[in-house]
Parts: structure tokens; C-alpha cells; sequence
């Protein structure tokens, strides 16, 4: 517990956690000897890491989502900085190939995450702030301004903070989702 909330924790003292679907049981297994296994995930999520604020970052397009995340498994190349370097990944990209049923599947996966990500909400009786992906990169420092607000924190913090992560949709990718589009039309 104490790496991760030191891993997690900024200058301010603001510890931030990213959560996937698929990590939700297996986080709340391994709180229930700590903290006892009469309380929902929610309540173990707060006595482990203090009152969060649930943020449901979700993508509206789920074929570009689904390519960028089919297109990273097969080159090794999760997150790219600002300045090019490899932050998550291997440094030298394997090739790539186009693959509709991998892509259908991606889809549909990702799209069962979503929904099972809002029947946890409804069943924990969380209101998280709704955040798309969309707007986080049409304008990150407004979305960032937003969780600030409502986390208590101070707007113009977001001024400030400047993005590490490129973004890696390119060409390529833009052809990938179009043919998809036009092979399942």
C-alpha cells in the first residue's frame, strides 16, 4: 500500500490512482484482508486511499479506440512523450498489420468494460465526474482545470501542468479506422 500511494502521490500531496476495468476485482481482493470483507469495493477504495473522486474517462469512438490499442499490443509502443521518447514500450516499434476481427473484438470488449464500469458506479452509488476522451485531448488543460474544481483544488493549477503524453494516432491509423468503417458498413 505504502508504494503505491508513494508512486501515485504528487509534489501537492494529491494521491491519483488509474484503474481499469479488468483491475477492479483484483484490487479490492487483495484490500479485503486489510481492511475486512464486510464493506464494498467502494468503502475498501476509501479506507485505502482517503476520499477519492471518481473519474469515468471513457472514449465516444470506439474504433479509433479499439485501433489505437490493437495497433500498440502489436507494436510495443503504449505511450510516447512530447518530445518523441518511448515512455511506455518498447524503443524500436514492431511492424504493424491490419487485422478487422481483432478490431471488432477490441470494440466489443471495450465497450462491455464500459458498461460494466457503469453498473459498478450504479451499484456503489457513485456519481463519478463523466470525462471523455475526446475533450481531454481537444483541450487537456480545461478537463484538468474541471477535476481540480471539483476535487477542491485551485483551477489555474492546470495553467501550469503541461502534457508528458504524445498522442500516437497517425496516418496510419486514420486509414486503419476509415477501412474498418468501410468493411463493416
Amino acid at each position: 500500500m505504502a508504494a503505491i500511494q508513494k508512486h501515485g502521490t504528487d509534489t501537492s500531496g494529491t494521491f491519483g490512482l488509474r484503474l481499469m476495468w479488468d483491475s477492479v476485482e483484483g484490487l479490492a481482493h487483495r484490500l479485503l484482508p486489510i481492511f475486512g470483507d464486510q464493506l464494498s469495493d467502494a468503502a475498501l477504495f476509501e479506507r485505502a486511499f482517503g476520499q477519492p473522486l471518481y473519474v469515468n474517462l471513457v472514449r465516444k469512438d470506439k474504433v479509433a479506440q479499439a485501433v489505437s490499442l490493437i495497433r500498440a499490443e502489436q507494436s510495443g509502443q503504449w505511450h510516447l512523450s512530447t518530445d518523441g521518447s518511448v515512455r511506455q514500450g518498447t524503443e524500436e516499434p514492431k511492424p504493424v498489420t491490419y487485422d478487422a476481427q481483432s478490431i471488432g473484438k477490441e470494440i466489443t470488449s471495450l465497450s462491455r468494460d464500459d458498461a460494466a464500469w457503469q453498473a459498478w458506479f450504479a451499484t456503489q452509488g457513485l456519481s463519478p465526474l463523466q470525462v471523455t476522451y475526446e475533450d481531454l485531448a481537444k483541450d487537456p488543460q480545461a478537463m484538468v482545470a474541471e477535476i481540480l474544481e471539483v476535487s477542491g483544488h485551485d483551477r489555474a493549477i492546470a495553467q501550469s501542468i503541461k502534457p508528458v503524453t504524445a498522442k500516437m494516432a497517425d496516418e496510419e491509423s486514420r486509414q486503419w479506422i476509415e477501412r474498418y468503417r468501410r468493411e463493416t458498413a
